[in-house]
């Protein structure tokens, strides 16, 4: 089996999804409805994942602030980490941590201006996990397979 989404219920779907979109250049796919009843689907630049960002009356938007930033996090290849973290705390963005990584990689995680924790991840060259950030593989024993 693939993962077809992730979703999540947040307070404002059609502002955050048109955020993901203008900074990490995702690709909205559908938006319906607005901030109080509606959802954005958004495509990564590969079209290998979709995240449906959502609100509904019946359910609560998930309080990320109340959630250690690693507990739930959107994770997205970086070819320059730290330009990525500088760029996207211009827009709104805030710095939590750099993480802990293999060497030669580059981990650092922020919080979007809801509170999710986006972490930016740039493989360094020898690292088992990397990948051009627009590749759709999938991982198996430590290696990189096409679909």
């Amino acid at each position: 089996m693939k993962i077809e989404h992730m979703g999540f219920i947040v307070q404002a779907p059609i502002d955050m999804g048109a955020w993901y979109a203008e900074h990490l250049g995702f690709r909205i796919v559908v938006r319906n409805g607005d901030n109080d009843q509606g959802s954005t689907w958004l495509a990564d630049d590969a079209g290998a994942l979709l995240i449906e960002l959502g609100a509904t009356p019946t359910t609560p938007p998930v309080d990320f602030a109340s959630l250690a930033p690693l507990q739930v996090h959107l994770a997205v290849a970086s070819e320059d980490a730290e330009e990525d973290s500088r760029r996207l705390q211009a827009a709104g963005a805030a710095f939590v941590e750099r993480c802990a990584s293999a060497p030669g990689d580059t981990i650092l995680l922020l919080r979007d201006p809801w509170g999710m924790a986006i972490q930016l991840v740039q493989r360094g060259p020898d690292s088992p996990f990397r990948r051009s950030a627009s590749s759709a593989c999938y991982f198996e024993s430590g290696h990189c397979h096409a679909d």
